[in-house]
């Protein structure tokens, strides 16, 4: 038959220990089986991510639109005095787009299509300011995007 031993208070502290052995152990045979399902649902979680971004960048391009037409007020600082102006900008396609810009003593018209540009100016030259209007539009013919202008076009 099967005999019994009692416990001892002096057999506690290996019990205590093998508890916590076995503990460790269990923990890590877990932690191994659950990594490739929790793995599996990062790599989906990642990838639903990366498709949220590429849909919100598609929706985001405006040039991807059919037409459309943006009508702004524009402030710009000149000699340290503030200076109202209007921004116009119609699309219909890469192959017809129209850009008007207006300040007192200044107006420029841009239109576009089938990889030509024309520019009507009312100056000779591209103001400081109104490079810096272009180039913070991002999308600009004019404006480079890097802040400076060529410097056959400075004034």
């Amino acid at each position: 038959m099967c005999e019994q031993k009692s416990l001892l208070i002096t057999d506690l502290p290996l019990l205590v220990l093998r508890l916590r052995t076995v503990k460790v152990y269990l923990l890590v045979v877990l932690s191994l089986l659950i990594r490739p399902i929790l793995m599996m649902a990062s790599d989906n979680a990642r990838q639903d991510s990366k498709n949220l971004i590429e849909q919100a960048e598609a929706k985001a391009n405006i040039f991807a639109l059919p037409t459309f037409e943006m009508k702004a007020k524009v402030r710009i600082i000149s000699n340290d005095k503030p200076l109202d102006g209007s921004y116009l900008f119609l699309w219909n396609g890469p192959a017809q787009w129209r850009e008007e810009i207006s300040f007192p003593g200044y107006s420029e018209i841009q239109v576009g299509g089938k990889g030509l540009v024309f520019l009507k100016r009312s100056t000779d030259f591209l103001p400081w300011r109104m490079y810096q209007l272009h180039s913070s539009l991002g999308y600009s013919s004019l404006g480079n995007g890097s802040g400076v202008p060529p410097f056959s076009e400075l004034c």
